[in-house]
């Protein structure tokens, strides 16, 4: 197998934490990314929790470097407006349409007493 060194830029106080965090936790940084990518691959898809921080910091870093759509960055801010006007933590968790659905259909069957 052949290996391929990746570079990334980053804040040092953010390395320096993040990296701090990866020790305590017994981890390295190569591990940590390995660790994505396979994901990535097993999945064929980003995680939901990844998904979620990227779309945010895409929206934070403002409108004229997003690729999503006007739609998909508006209802962002509203809900990051609405967490922030309420003081509600996000969850830790985003959730396509088709997870939301499913979670809403096996709620329902429970309610029903069919599951």
């Amino acid at each position: 197998m052949s290996a391929v060194q990746m570079n990334v830029r980053l804040d040092d106080a953010l390395k320096a934490s993040g990296d701090a965090v990866l020790a305590r936790y017994g981890y390295t940084p190569s591990q940590v990314v390995r660790a994505v990518w396979e994901q990535l691959v097993l999945g064929d898809r980003i995680p939901a929790v990844l998904k979620h921080r990227l779309d945010q910091r895409r929206f934070d870093e403002g409108r004229d470097e997003a690729r999503g759509s006007v739609e998909e960055d508006e209802g962002i801010r509203l809900v990051t407006e609405f967490y922030r006007r309420f003081d509600i933590s996000e969850p830790a968790e985003s959730f396509d349409y088709e997870t939301l659905r499913e979670e809403a259909a096996e709620e329902r069957l429970r309610e029903w007493e069919l599951s």
